[in-house]
């Protein structure tokens, strides 16, 4: 229910913050730096800048972009770094700043997760979420580097599209690991003799896309899955080394076509 009043209304007050009624330029250009301020804590607030306070390693380089993490991931403290990256790193990799200091700290504790075997007797994984232009692709590189220097030589590297291989490639080749990088199943179906694979396709990294590995192909009178024939140049449950999940992300529509059947 509404009520009226028989006096006449008082006007309402304006009330101004910060401002004039009439600004003047200067009173504008005082305003706007104002409210530049305020604007740039918020910011600092959310996004911290990165540093690497995990490492304590004689000749590691900064990262050379100006990189930010949200501010509540920075104000958590990271797990002590136990594993012995450096020995199996060759020193001149690090102090050339072929990995930075924030590479190296993502290769550590990847390898440092992978010793971890979960309840279910499966090992441990590890996501790296950096975002575009930080070098996801050197620190992949560094983790293969690392288990090839520790006798762990068959790793398969999965991703969208085989164009990519190059890149891989060439990340792999940046920090000295040349390792042959096969260019999916079918290149193993190529060199593949009466008597198996010669010597130096049973070693190195396979390079397979997500749609290679629900596919199949016909071998004499069955069909064999490309997963199986991965499967089976691992070494099966004596396998021992990486799977790389690249751009996992735009993986998830990838099914078999016999489980939508």
């Amino acid at each position: 229910m509404a009520l009226s009043s028989p006096e006449s209304p008082v006007p309402p007050r304006r009330v101004v913050i910060n401002r004039t009624e009439n600004p003047s330029e200067e009173h504008e250009e005082l305003n706007k730096m104002a409210h530049g301020v305020v604007a740039e804590s918020r910011s600092e607030d959310v996004f911290s800048s990165y540093a690497c306070n995990s490492l304590n390693h004689k000749g590691i380089k900064h990262h050379p972009g100006n990189i930010v993490e949200a501010g509540c991931l920075a104000a958590q403290q990271l797990p002590r770094a136990k594993y012995q990256l450096f020995k199996s790193l060759p020193q001149d990799l690090v102090e050339t700043g072929k990995l930075s200091d924030l590479q190296l700290e993502g290769v550590l504790y990847a390898c440092q997760r992978h010793q971890m075997v979960l309840a279910n007797g499966q090992r441990a994984g590890f996501f790296i979420g950096d975002g575009p232009g930080v070098g996801k692709g050197r620190q992949i590189a560094g983790i293969v580097l690392d288990n090839f220097a520790r006798g762990r030589s068959r790793h398969i590297w999965f991703s969208i599209s085989a164009d990519l291989r190059l890149d891989a490639q060439r990340d792999l080749h940046d920090i000295g690991c040349f390792v042959k990088v096969i260019d999916g199943c079918q290149q193993l179906d190529k060199e593949t003799r009466v008597f198996g694979l010669p010597a130096d396709f049973k070693e190195g990294v396979v390079f397979s896309t997500y749609a290679t590995l629900v596919s199949s192909v016909q071998k004499g009178a069955n069909r064999q899955s490309r997963l199986q024939q991965l499967i089976d140049w691992c070494g099966g449950e004596q396998f021992n080394g990486c799977l790389i999940f690249d751009e996992c992300h735009k993986a998830k529509h990838f099914v078999p076509v016999s489980d939508l059947q």
